[in-house]
Order: C-alpha cells, then structure tokens, then sequence
C-alpha cells in the first residue's frame, strides 16, 4: 500500500479576507491584475459567490451579461454559492450581477522568508 501525507506548508500567509459588495449592474474588480508583478507567489486564488443572484465573471477583462467566462450560482438555501479557482493565472477577475451580491475572496501566497 501507498500512503500520500499532506504536509501543511509553513511558508503561506493569506491576504485579508474581505468580502466584495457588487452592485446591480456594475462591473466590479474582485481579484487585481497582477500578471508581471512581484506580490508573492500565488499558492491559491479563489472567489465565491455567497450573494443571492447569480454572479456573471470574466477573466482577464471587464464582465457583463454579454462579455463573461461563466456564471457562479447563488445558494439561496444555505448562501454558500458557486466558487472558481483562479489559482493558476494572475489576471484579474471582473464580476457581474444583474441584481447585485456579494463575492468571497481567498488569496494565499507562499513566501519563502516566512517562517
């Protein structure tokens, strides 16, 4: 028999985690461009969409009913809704929602001189 361990990385801290408002209608930036900049190695990159409308997403450009990758469903049982990862890209993601919601964001960043 194999046996995998999951070895829990000391060298991760995560950036402040505060949920984005989106309003109706507008596209707004949840997760900034950083393609080419020196912020710390991106370990994982997610968003979530704990609002009650779907949540319309575009990678890399501004999002709208018309111009998007995909849609997060609501969960409007338990308001747990659809997640992404963005784990393996810098670009930015620029969000949509017809009725508004609210958008979960988790970036944590490995660093080699962090103990």
């Amino acid at each position: 028999m194999i046996r995998t361990l999951n070895v829990a990385e000391n060298n991760l801290y995560a950036d402040a985690a505060t949920p984005v408002t989106v309003p109706a209608a507008t596209a707004t930036d949840v997760l900034p461009d950083e393609v080419g900049k020196v912020t710390g190695e991106i370990a994982y990159r997610y968003i979530q969409n704990v609002g009650v409308n779907p949540l319309y997403y575009a990678i890399g450009q501004t999002c709208s009913t018309v111009n998007y990758n995909g849609i997060l469903a609501p969960d409007v049982t338990n308001g747990q809704g659809g997640q992404l990862d963005c784990s393996n890209h810098r670009m930015r993601i620029s969000v949509y929602s017809v009725g508004g919601t609210t958008v979960a964001k988790t970036i944590i960043r490995r660093n080699n001189g962090r103990s």
